[in-house]
């Protein structure tokens, strides 16, 4: 996981994943407020002296259009597992991030704090059921209470949760997800062909290579393909994926053959045994013959070639 966490922080390292992100999924009126021209990553030493420990996380700045002043902050977090106090986990980062800004001077227009909004993504297969909302971890005495319950709400990203028509188009998170939710061939081989298109012209800032880092070192070998030459272009990558594919799936195949293959030599190993033991010791009671029928390569050979020399049934068996 800790693989799988610097490479999304790499790939998140780059502005057009994070106004992917943001215009994508958090789709709501406000966001047109955004200047996207604005987004500046927020270095990690700027909040490193109260927030040591949470160097998992990616931080960017972004000004409102026509209000320069006004800054709005993006705190992603990747998570692989359910965490049920990620309400709480990020309400204290928010928190601190906070302190630090006010100590820095950094605040937004009439000394208020600006806002932050805090995403979540998951890439994990079983359901995230934790709260998304802090209050919703607050136990309250009864009604009028629950005012004073702290309230901060995280964006989950359930990267599982989304539908085949939801993330279509060139938007790069969605072909992200698409990417981590593959299963065939041909179907690894079409969103490669679309993050490619999504991707032309120069590599402005590194992110063709963050991608080809992550399919390289994560995606593929949670596959099981395990050497993968480095390469710098996307397109050129494109095919050697393609071909990387086709190999794999080509290996798929030849394992379940030879699976197979194995499994019809038991088979007739076991067959050959027992007509060879009624052939010397006449009919085989059921015990002896499930016992044959249910063994292993190991024990068909070693029976083999005890009964050569055996006597009695119980000869062939060490018994």
């Amino acid at each position: 996981m800790k693989k799988h966490d610097r490479s999304y922080r790499l790939l998140f390292s780059q502005p057009r994943m994070v106004e992917d992100l943001v215009r994508r999924f958090v789709a709501e009126a406000w966001i047109e407020k955004l200047d996207f021209s604005t987004l500046e990553r927020v270095n990690g030493s700027h909040v490193a002296e109260n927030l040591q420990g949470r160097d998992g996380d990616v931080v960017w700045r972004l000004r409102v259009r026509g209000d320069p002043a006004t800054c709005v902050y993006v705190l992603v977090e990747f998570q692989s597992k359910v965490q049920r106090f990620m309400a709480l986990r990020q309400s204290v980062y928010v928190g601190l991030f906070c302190q630090q800004l006010v100590k820095q001077g950094e605040l937004a227009p009439g000394g208020l704090l600006p806002l932050v909004l805090s995403i979540v993504i998951y890439n994990g297969k079983v359901d995230w059921r934790a709260p998304r909302e802090l209050a919703e971890l607050v136990q309250v005495v009864d009604d009028g209470s629950e005012v004073y319950a702290p309230r901060l709400r995280y964006l989950l990203i359930a990267m599982e949760k989304y539908k085949p028509a939801d993330l279509q188009g060139s938007n790069l998170v969605a072909l992200l997800i698409r990417l981590e939710r593959s299963r065939t061939r041909a179907g690894l081989r079409q969103i490669i062909r679309d993050l490619v298109a999504a991707l032309p012209g120069p590599d402005e800032g590194g992110l063709r290579r963050a991608f080809v880092v992550w399919l390289q070192r994560v995606l593929l070998p949670a596959k099981g393909e395990e050497d993968i030459p480095e390469m710098i272009d996307l397109e050129d990558f494109r095919t050697m994926l393609i071909e990387r594919v086709e190999e794999w799936s080509r290996e798929i195949e030849a394992r379940a053959e030879k699976k197979w293959l194995k499994k019809g030599q038991e088979k007739g190993s076991r067959e050959l045994l027992l007509r060879q033991l009624e052939v010397k010791f006449g009919q085989i009671d059921d015990r002896t013959r499930a016992r044959v029928l249910t063994a292993r390569s190991k024990s068909l050979l070693k029976w083999g070639e005890r009964l050569v020399i055996a006597e009695r049934l119980a000869d062939v068996f060490g018994r």
